[in-house]
Parts: structure tokens; sequence; C-alpha cells
């Protein structure tokens, strides 16, 4: 380091600085300069001399070390306004090769040319004696003349690229004045770094979508190339053309981001797009700083000296296809699913199915993104199917993506021609066996001039069937398992009823037992398939009764016959049923009794509802009757029998049923009864302690419930949560039910939920601004909140049991207020909001589930915006106000 008339002021600074700061500001053990940003314009860290007197030249950078490819600055400082000369002084390396001065900067001017006419003229002569030079000439952009603004300072920017050579520089700065007044400092330019990764275990299927990433500080772009057998000319190829070779300057090049990565997603179908294709195989890939070396030759496998690099080496496979365990056997009716795995990311498979007089060519399944597949058979094709043998193959594209094989008209059912890519032949597989079909298409797939690859499987189809095993002899009281077999597939649904063998209908009073009714899944078994349920017979007679066990869906049913002796079961008195409306109740039997359910266990209901007289028929076609329970994975079976005939039965699988007013309107000189089954689980997670069983109301041609006719049937299963708030994924509108107990009663209690970074919300209605709640805020009962989820979430509620406490309520303000339900059980709205009297128009809640607002609910509205819709608990609600008013709750 140089300077020019350095007082005895600067020496002691300097000497200070050197003792107060052993081994160097900024260095380590091995006196390396060290700084974790590396940007331009960090904290000046003094790298040069400036002289003491108010004219004398002097020289900082902000940098002493630095990674080629990033700039640095320098200030120069003198008198103010005046003109200084600024040049890098002769390293010995190559023109294009050192730092630079940057274009374009206010009062900087490129001096490409000798220094000259300095009033001082020795000052040209030693600034042109000591900048850098190449081949005898001035190196370009490596000196300036600059002149300083009014404080006499000037700030000039450097540059380096990937091609900078790695060396100490000196930059120095001359008074053309006064070739005595010269500062000068050192900048050290050292290489980066290159580094490459690749996502997964580096064992990768030909048409993979490959995440290749790494680092770079040496460069502001990454060159990828790649070798192995038989690419090119050995040198490598560039990723994505097989035929573009790395020694003639093919490259994938990848931007470096600011935070010194890069990466890029490497779809390697496009590798057998082309003549050229890739083979099974280790290769290299390679991540360079540049796509020259140090001597301009294209960077490629033997052509790296001077470029950082690293390389990383994977292993490519075939694709292949793999098929899940199918079933051997379909029986008619049911459904066939064909379904596996195709690796090399293709976007679809192939399915072709040959039979006896069946042809299915070459319809599509369309893969997922981790390759699986799945195509079905619906249950109304195999219905019409012959029996016999059928084969099935499936069809991989390979990396390409294309199906060198295909038929004409896919999925046709009456062309049956094939066809390939390479020639014109085509072939009817319609006018063959079905063997001599399977086989023309095998061998054109398997060609050697299709790349494709398929894979093979025969199954048979059968008339469905379901038999029981035998049937012992049982005593009133006892439960016991009803067991069988069938080749109906594994998880179908069997529906079994058990009913009394001599069952008729019955006056009020004297109903026998009805039986047992719910549905069962079968399962695989060894040999054949299996099902099995268990028969409770606490209410049965001590008769014989008839077993139905049913697939609605193929079709298929059986019966058998049980016979039990000891005695007969005495029914309870008939429920009293509703006051008003055009039903009545004659039984309901609940197994287990209501005191006796456990949650997640097993509840059956049976029922009897007789219609009463509407005048002139049984009752009014306009209207309906609506059902509802609480139970999950209902099945509902009802059958309408009209004197002693049955006008049909019908099966679902709803948590709503509804019958028509037309299917139970005959003449009123008809006994028309329902007989009803419902079979469920009682819920582990359900928001009210306080279950429904069973909700029936009659609901008239505007949508309104009948006045009267509504019948409500409620149970608490033992082993039930605490009350719960469950919250979907998304935004949920929720409240809680009751006051809370004190100290779980604030916004903490949703602290286990993953709001992803969301605040939980409630709606100030004055103010019409949204509230973020505090941990330490209370939660209030009538008060609707917003919380958002990442997941599926259950908070649990814990209910104040302090005594005596009044109801809760709420003023609320005129427009929309968020408000809550304040019932463990559901209420209509009409109900919930009559504290209200009028000054309420519109209350509306949210599908959590679907994310998107239900159905309003209108004061005094009919059909779906009826009044009479449900509020539930722990939900939240918009609620429209046209003034002023009070809400109460309906629930302490």
């Amino acid at each position: 380091m140089r300077s020019g008339r350095m007082t005895a002021g600067v020496l002691l600074l300097i000497g200070l600085c050197l003792l107060a700061a052993p081994g160097g500001a900024g260095a380590n053990e091995s006196g390396d300069t060290m700084f974790d940003d590396e940007q331009a314009f960090d904290i000046p860290a003094a790298a040069g001399v400036a002289g003491s007197a108010t004219n004398d030249v002097g020289i900082t950078s902000t940098k002493e070390t630095l990674i080629r490819s990033n700039p640095f600055v320098v200030t120069v400082t003198g008198g103010p306004n005046t003109e200084y000369y600024l040049y890098v002084r002769d390293a010995a390396v190559a023109a294009k090769k050192y730092p630079y001065i940057k274009t374009g900067q206010p009062s900087v001017t490129i001096a490409d040319a000798a220094f000259a006419g300095a009033p001082d003229p020795a000052a040209d002569t030693l600034a042109n004696s000591e900048r850098a030079k190449a081949g005898g000439a001035y190196v370009p952009g490596t000196a300036a003349v600059l002149t300083t603004d009014a404080e006499g300072a000037r700030y000039v920017e450097f540059g380096t690229t990937a091609n900078t050579t790695p060396s100490t520089y000196f930059i120095t700065v001359v008074d053309p004045a006064d070739a005595s007044n010269f500062g000068d400092l050192r900048v050290t330019v050292r290489v980066g770094d290159v580094t490459i990764t690749a996502e997964g275990a580096g064992t990768y299927y030909m048409g993979d979508r490959i995440k290749l990433s790494g680092t770079n500080t040496d460069s502001n772009d990454v060159y990828l190339f790649m070798t192995g057998p038989n690419l090119g000319d050995g040198a490598g190829v560039e990723l994505d053309d097989l035929s573009a070779w790395a020694s003639a300057g093919n490259y994938v090049r990848r931007p470096v981001e600011s935070d010194d990565t890069w990466e890029y997603g490497w779809d390697t179908a496009f590798l057998s797009r082309g003549y050229c294709v890739l083979d099974a195989g280790t290769y290299t890939v390679y991540a360079c700083s540049n796509r020259v070396d140090d001597q301009g030759n294209n960077v490629d496998k033997y052509h790296l000296s001077g470029v950082r690099y690293q390389t990383f080496s994977l292993v490519f496979k075939p694709p292949t296809i793999s098929l899940d365990g199918i079933e051997a056997v379909v029986a008619k009716g049911d459904r066939l699913t064909i379904s596996g795995t195709a690796t090399g990311n293709p976007d679809q498979v192939r399915i072709w199915i040959i039979g006896t007089r069946y042809r299915l060519l070459g319809v599509t399944a369309f893969a997922e993104e981790d390759g699986t597949f799945s195509y079905t058979l619906g249950r109304l094709d195999t219905r019409h199917l012959s029996s016999g043998q059928y084969y099935v193959v499936v069809q991989h594209p390979m990396c390409e993506h294309v199906f060198n094989v295909f038929a004409f008209a896919p999925g046709s059912t009456s062309d049956f021609r094939i066809a390939n890519t390479w020639s014109s032949e085509t072939v009817d597989l319609g006018s063959m066996a079905a063997s001599d079909a399977v086989t023309a298409l095998v061998d054109m797939i398997e060609s050697p001039h299709c790349d494709d690859i398929c894979r093979k499987f025969t199954f048979s189809v059968e008339e469905a069937w379901i038999a029981f095993d035998p049937v012992a002899n049982h005593t009133v009281g006892e439960t016991f398992t009803v067991a069988g077999s069938t080749n109906l597939a594994a998880g179908d649904i069997l529906v079994y009823d058990v009913f009394c063998a001599s069952f008729n209908p019955t006056v009020p009073g004297d109903e026998p037992g009805y039986g047992a009714s719910g549905t069962t899944t079968v399962r695989t078994g060894t040999g054949t398939n299996e099902w099995s349920f268990e028969v409770n017979t606490t209410i049965f007679s001590a008769e014989p009764y008839r077993i139905t066990v049913e697939s609605v869906e193929a079709d298929v049913s059986k019966a058998a016959t049980l016979y039990l002796d000891g005695e007969s079961y005495t029914p309870p008195d008939p429920p009293v049923g509703p006051t008003g409306g055009n039903y009545g109740i004659e039984y309901i039997f609940i197994d287990p009794e209501t005191d006796r359910i456990v949650a997640g266990e097993s509840v059956c209901l049976r029922g009897g509802f007789s219609l009463k007289d509407d005048g002139d028929s049984t009752f009014p076609a306009g209207d309906r009757l609506e059902w509802r329970t609480d139970l999950e994975n209902p099945c509902w079976r009802y059958t309408i029998e009209v004197g002693d005939v049955s006008a049909g039965s019908r099966t679902v699988y709803a948590r709503n049923l509804t019958i028509d007013g037309f299917d139970l309107s005959y003449n009123a000189d008809l006994d028309v009864r329902i007989r009803l089954s419902l079979s469920g689980n009682a819920s582990l997670t359900s928001a009210a302690l306080n279950q429904t069983l069973l909700a029936v109301r009659q609901v008239d041609g505007d949508g309104a419930c009948v006045n009267g006719s509504e019948y409500l049937l409620r149970f608490t299963p033992s082993g039930a949560p605490s009350t719960t708030i469950a919250l979907s994924p998304g935004w949920n509108f929720v409240s809680t039910p009751k006051t809370l107990a004190a100290g779980k009663d604030t916004a903490a209690i949703f602290a286990g939920v993953d709001t992803a970074g969301h605040s939980v919300l409630r709606y100030d209605t004055p103010t019409g601004t949204w509230v973020a709640l505090k941990p330490t805020d209370r939660i209030r009962p009538l008060e609707g909140y917003w919380i958002y989820a990442a997941a599926a979430t259950e908070i649990t509620l814990f209910s104040s049991t302090a005594s005596p406490q009044a109801p809760p309520e709420r003023a609320l303000a005129a427009g929309w207020n968020a408000v809550g339900f304040s019932d463990t059980e559901p209420a209509a709205a009409r109900d919930a909001l009559v504290s209200l009297g009028g000054t309420w128009s519109v209350v509306m809640g949210f599908d959590a589930a679907a994310q998107t607002y239900e159905t309003s609910i209108i004061r005094g509205g009919s059909g779906e915006h009826s009044d009479a819709g449900w509020l539930l608990p722990a939900k939240g609600y918009w609620l429209y106000m046209t003034e002023d008013g009070t809400l109460a709750a309906i629930g302490a």
C-alpha cells in the first residue's frame, strides 16, 4: 500500500488500528479476510489511505476481499470539484480478466487511451507506466478520469465477472496536478464454488421429472451438461437435447438467484423425442460456473480449467408398469377395478379388455403424479358381460409418451381395428376369437419397432351369488353371528333383514319384535369372499324368522330361516308421537336401548309409522316426510305397505331421508304404513353430547314445517367426548353453545390450531371492522368467530358448571352481525331467534367443508329459505338486523 504526503497523524492512526485489532479486522487464523455479506454496498471498511490535508487524495473500498462476479465500490476523497486519475495497476493477466470500472457513472469518464495533458506531466508518466496492459496495449475499462463533488468525494463502482482472474489487484488514484499526491488500495478477488444435487435417491426412471438444484457463488449463471454411455462425442451433451454437444457450446443455462441458489426441473421425457435415445445406465451431470474455460474453449468434460464446477451421478432405468392385486373372479353386476403403477412419469396408460363377444380397446386411464392409475368397469358394464374368461392388457407409452400401438376408435362398440406408428398395417380384432385377438395385440406391442411395454392378466365372469353358512337354532335373548360367502368383491355392501316369517300388519300395541336390519361389508376370505353380521334377539318372538341378505347394486339375494324358542319379548307401550301432521308412530325399537349406546358402536332402530286420514287421501300429495339422524355411516331401509301388500322398498345411505307425499297418498279407506329400519354408528366426534337418533317432520308444499308434526328422539352415548368444535381445512365460522368454564374461556382454547399465520377474528358491527383476538380475550356464547385451520382439527370445550347463572344475552346492532347458536341441540331458526321478534330478516351459515356459504334462511320465508331451517350447535352465523335488538340464548 502506497501513498503520497502521509502525515504523522495518519501513521499514528493506522498504528493504533493495528494494535487494537490483532491479525487485522475481519481476518481468520490464516490471515484471510472474511465477510458474511458479499453485496456491493456494505458498511465501508478502511482499505486504503486518505490524506490528512484538505486536498490530499485518498481511496477506500467497501471490500478488501470478494468472490468474483460481485461488484465493489471505491471512494476517492480529495479536493472539492477536483479531477483525478483512477486506474487498476498492471497484474500481468489477460485483457478481459481484470476488474473493470462500470460505465455510465456520474463524473467518471472511462480512459482507454493514455493519460495526457496533466498539469504535472509526472502524473501522466506515473499513471501510464503503472496501469493495466495486455499485449502492449492498455486494458479497456481499467482506467478513468473522475471529478469529486463539492464535498471532495466520488464513489466509483467496479465489476468482476466469472472470467476475472483470481488475484490481488491494486487500484491507484493520482492527482494530475501533483504526481506526489496519490493513494492506492488492494482488493483480492477469489473464486467461488458451485454445487449440485438432485431430488431423490439418485436412481430414476427414464421419463421422470427430476429437480436439480444447488448453489453458485462464482458467477451469475450455471451451465449444465451431461455425459454417459453412447452420448455425442463423449465430452457431453445438453440435458434437453441429446444431439446438442457441449463441445459446440450447447448447455442448459440457469440463472443464479440473489441468495446464490439455482434450480432446474428436468423433464427426462424429452430425451426420447428425437433420433437420439437415452440408454439405461449411469450418467454424470456437470454444473459449471462458466461456458468457456480459461483458454476460451467451450466447457465440456475435457475443458474445465479455470472453471468452478461440480458433478452429480445418477442412474437411469427404463420405465416399468406393475399391477395391483385384481380380482380373478368377477360377479356379474360387480365392479372390476384395474389399477397399478407406471413409472417414468407418463400422463396415462391404455386399457384393453378382450373376451367372448366383448372388445374394449385402448381406453385411457390417467396416471397421477406418483404414477398410480385406475380404471373401473362399472356394475352395469359387468352385468351384461357373458360368463367366461376375459383378457386384460395394460399398455405403457414409455419415455416419449407416445403410444406406438393404438385403436382406431378407442372404446368403440363396432370398430375394432388397431394400427401402429411405424407401418400402414391394420388388424381387425373383432373378427378373431378372443385368445387370437389378444395374441395379435400383444405381438404388435412387443414388436422390435415398438418401445411400448405392457402387462397382461385374465379374469373370469360368473353369475353373482350369495350363500349362507348353516344357521343353527337359538333362544330368544341370545346374540349370535350369521355368516356366509359370496363371489362379490371385497368392500361391497350387503343389506340384511331379519323379520318374523309370519309377519303381517297389526294394530298398534300388538307389534311383535320386528327383527333386525342393517348392512355388512364383504371381506376377503380363503377361496371365496366372506360376510357376517351379529343378531341380537332380545326383542324377538319365539317363532321362525326369515333372514335375507342382498346386494342391491349387483341385484342378487339369498334367504335362510332362523328358528327361535324361549319366551317372546313383550314390547313397551308405543311412544308418544307428534300432535300434528298426518302420520303417527306405532312402535320404535332401538338396539341397544338409548341408555346403553356407546360412542362409536353400532345402533339399530326399527319403527312403524301409520298415516292419518287427510280427507280424501291418507297423506297430502304435495307434502313430504323428512327424516334425519346424527349416526355415522347411516343406512335407511323402508317399505311402504298398502293394506297387506308392499308398495316397494328403498335403501338410502345418507343422514337425511325424504319420502315424497306422492308415494304416501292413497284413498283414505286404505291402511298405509311405513316400516322403517335405520342402522349406523354413534358419533365419536359430535359437537353436541345430546345426539339425534331420529328426527321426523312433515313439510308442506311451501317448505314450511307442519305445526306439531316434529318428532325428535335423542341420546347421549357413553364414552362420548366433551363438547367439541370440529374444524375443517380452510376458514371456519364457529361459536360456543354454552358459557365456558373459568380458565378455559379465552381465545387460548385455539392455541393448538395451525392457523397458517391467520388471526382468529370477530366482527364488530357498530364500527364495521374486524377485530383480531388476543389469547387473553374472552370467548362468549352468542358470538360468532372466524378461524382458519391448515388441517382438520377438533377443539374441546369445557362448559361452566357454576350455579346459579343467568342465560346469556347479547345486544345486536342494525346490519350484519356475526352471532353464535346457543344450545347443544339443533333448533329451527325461528325458535332460536324468537327473542328478536321482527327485528331480524336473514340468517346465513357457512359450510366449512365446501368453503362456501349455505342457503340463507329468511324470516317468514318458504321453500329452501324457510325459517324452519335448523341452526346447529358450535356454528357461527351471519344475522341481518333491520334495527337494534337483544338476542337471548335458548339454552342455559
